[in-house]
């Protein structure tokens, strides 16, 4: 879709929810009217300030506790304050300190508001019932089960799928990123985690049902407790980021012929792995072991990498042995450690005439087997000292003559995929290893 048409579809899209917001805001006001109460106040004030205190994601995105809030205020006083405890989280002093553009609050508000007020009405006409709408709380007891548990699990999967068809849609349209692709890897795997706050949310209302406002206490401090170990683990994640980093650039400082190799070859096996299904912390594997893949040349002699003439039998055992050599020093880094196996056999060949194990198809690891295809390309289609680069028909002639031989074929027919859709712009500075592996 041209860029042109995209975005009038974005504007239209964007407005269209806006729109539609306001009816079912006003439907649910009149349906399930808000009344004044301390409680729901105490979960706005909770929804807000947990909105300010959201952790952002490293697949986009950011994770706060305002949905089980907004989830709780749903199932005390109905769809409307569902609803609106939702909506009011985006008036955070964080997102108005992003200076975000007032159309964007407006469409983050009015998908919320569609993503509670239809699932709050499913979950009213599937017998689920607002637990402080009346004078006397009534909480959910034994008799309550397992009925209830039809309309409370309607209300989480369809709160779930708006939410995540609204935000797809808006990332599809506003960057032109396939649906299918942000849907793998930036929704499906956080599904779990959002049904676990899901059930969180229904146990802070049945403890506000019960205690009042003062239960709310109850989860402050595990909740916190909770947010300081995510940003722990999220502190972690970027320190072996800036180590994965470290070890590129020590590449590319002993071998100067491989500056922009590893980003472009982990740029192409990303692009061949999301047409072959891969996605999520898959595609984070491979993009990494890409970027480590030659991380081994650390340990042979610069004179052998710069080398122009043909390696002598001892030089060319020293430059085979790099796979091995990488995997050896990623083991040693808890992070990536996993990549080992990946980083060792990205010169394996289908037949298994390659180094340094002497694999076999599928005994290769699939990460591995896409490397070798686009490791290969990015080397025939860069210049060395003692010839120019290939063009991209030469290459993927030879690219294609070696499926089922040299790589596997089904990874070919992928980078070919890739290659027909966008080819790939050829290097514009900067010259591959002249050493012959």
């Amino acid at each position: 879709m041209k860029q042109a048409q995209r975005s009038r579809l974005f504007v239209v899209y964007c407005v269209c929810v806006i729109a539609v917001s306001i009816p079912a805001t006003v439907w649910a006001w009149i349906e399930w009217p808000v009344r004044p109460s301390f409680v729901l106040a105490a979960l706005l004030v909770a929804a807000v300030v947990s909105e300010s205190l959201a952790i952002d994601l490293p697949r986009g995105g950011r994770q706060s506790i305002s949905y089980p809030l907004a989830l709780a205020s749903l199932v005390l006083f109905g769809p409307a304050a569902g609803g609106f405890v939702a909506a009011a989280s985006q008036l955070n002093p964080g997102a108005l300190s992003r200076k975000n553009p007032a159309w964007v609050t407006a469409f983050n508000m009015a998908q919320l508001i569609l993503s509670a007020v239809p699932a709050g009405g499913v979950y009213a006409l599937l017998g689920g019932r607002f637990l402080m709408r009346s004078d006397l709380p009534s909480p959910f007891l034994a008799p309550d089960f397992p009925g209830v548990l039809l309309p409370l699990g309607a209300l989480t999967l369809l709160s779930l799928a708006l939410n995540a068809a609204f935000v797809t849609a808006y990332v599809s349209l506003m960057y032109g990123e396939s649906a299918s692709d942000f849907l793998t890897s930036n929704i499906v795997w956080a599904m779990p985690s959002q049904a676990a706050l899901a059930f969180l949310g229904f146990t802070i209302a049945e403890t506000l049902a019960i205690q009042g406002v003062l239960g709310l206490a109850l989860f402050l401090i595990p909740l916190l407790i909770a947010r300081q170990t995510a940003q722990r683990y999220l502190a972690l994640r970027d320190a072996y980021l800036d180590t994965v980093k470290s070890f590129v650039a020590a590449i590319e400082a002993k071998d100067p012929y491989t500056r922009g190799h590893s980003e472009r070859v982990a740029e192409f096996a990303v692009r061949v792995a999301k047409v072959m299904g891969l996605a999520g912390t898959a595609l984070e594997r491979l993009e990494f072991a890409a970027l480590l893949h030659d991380l081994g040349k650390v340990a042979v002699p610069r004179r052998v990498l710069r080398q122009a003439t043909r390696l002598s039998a001892s030089d060319r055992a020293r430059i085979r042995s790099h796979p091995r050599e990488g995997a050896e020093l990623v083991s040693s880094v808890p992070y990536i450690a996993e990549l080992a196996s990946v980083i060792a056999a990205h010169h394996e060949r289908y037949d298994g005439l390659g180094y340094c194990d002497g694999l076999v198809g599928s005994a290769i690891p699939p990460e591995a087997r896409i490397l070798a295809v686009v490791d290969s390309y990015d080397a025939m289609t860069t210049r060395r000292p003692y010839r120019e680069p290939l063009n991209h028909e030469a290459a993927m002639a030879e690219i294609l003559d070696g499926s089922g031989t040299q790589f596997d074929p089904a990874v070919v027919t992928a980078w070919k995929t890739v290659c027909d859709e966008d080819r790939p712009s050829p290097p514009q500075a900067g010259m591959e290893s002249a050493a012959q592996p």
